[in-house]
């Protein structure tokens, strides 16, 4: 039976002092595709034994720094171990800004960069589909088919009938929930969610779990999550679903 593996290699937001920054890394027969690639989220896969530069194709939901800082860091252990493969894809607005971070780190070895990520994982057998998400920025959520699981993940971004409708039925639906209960119009105003509003988003999903948690939405997350039967994973949590 053909599974997924879905490593929760960061589910805080920008700043939490116990979560890394957002990153979904998913191990489709032994090709590993990251959503987002957080600071720190290289070394959860090492420390879950996966070689991070095995990573090569990152989709980037948005240009946010924090969603990306973990890519120059992938770029350089590439650089330096000599496994040059690496593709991108994402909102013009995020490659742009990869493309210079990047050039940066390449030094006197060079690493190849393609831009063309979804169409190369068509190749593999996996098909992935992005679709707009709601925030400050030019932003994607993102869904991965593979061996008829879907996993969908939103990104930053706020409610959207869209996302529940390619989120319902899927294996896995991950959301973000930024903001605790009762801040629905902050969240708009910054592009997030609320926790009991990412909770409605998965519930039409087999399974939920949501993630780019502050400190004051993270206890009800799992307070909430808990009765609701969604996950609340902590970064380096691994889920196979089949």
């Amino acid at each position: 039976m053909s599974c997924i593996k879905v490593v929760f290699a960061g589910t805080g937001s920008a700043l939490h002092p116990y979560r890394g920054q957002s990153s979904i890394v998913l191990d489709v027969a032994g090709v590993l595709i990251a959503v987002d690639l957080g600071c720190s989220a290289l070394n959860v896969l090492a420390r879950l034994g996966f070689d991070p530069v095995e990573v090569n194709y990152v989709i980037a939901t948005h240009g946010h720094y924090d969603h990306l800082c973990g890519i120059p860091h992938l770029a350089f252990l590439k650089t330096f171990r000599g496994t040059p493969r690496l593709s991108l894809a994402g909102p013009y607005e995020a490659l742009e800004a990869l493309s210079k971070i990047v050039s940066t780190i390449r030094g006197d070895r060079s690493i190849s960069i393609s831009y063309r990520a979804v169409d190369e994982l068509a190749s593999v057998g996996v098909k992935v589909n992005t679709f707009e998400a709601l925030h400050t920025v030019p932003a994607l959520s993102v869904s991965i088919e593979y061996s008829g699981l879907r996993v969908v993940v939103s990104g930053d971004t706020k409610p959207a009938d869209h996302f529940k409708s390619i989120a319902k039925d899927a294996a896995l639906a991950v959301h973000e929930a930024t903001m605790p209960p009762g801040e629905a119009s902050r969240a708009a105003a910054k592009g997030h969610s609320t926790v009991d509003q990412a909770l409605e988003q998965v519930s039409v999903a087999s399974l939920g779990a949501l993630y780019h948690l502050t400190p004051a939405s993270e206890e009800a997350a799992l307070k909430m999550g808990g009765v609701r039967g969604v996950l609340i994973p902590l970064d380096g949590t691994v889920i196979k679903i089949c």
